[in-house]
């Protein structure tokens, strides 16, 4: 922004792939919760 850049250019370069790296990690640690008998319900 500074540089005078769109910030949908920032956003896209840097914020989209970390998403896209964490999103699977977090599903599969929600999973790996959900599978254990003394959670109950809704994890988030």
């Amino acid at each position: 922004m500074a540089a005078g850049e769109p910030v949908d250019e920032i956003f896209e370069s840097f914020v989209v792939p970390l998403v896209e790296k964490a999103v699977p990690e977090w599903r599969t640690t929600l999973d790996a919760l959900l599978s254990l008998p003394e959670i109950g319900g809704p994890i988030g």
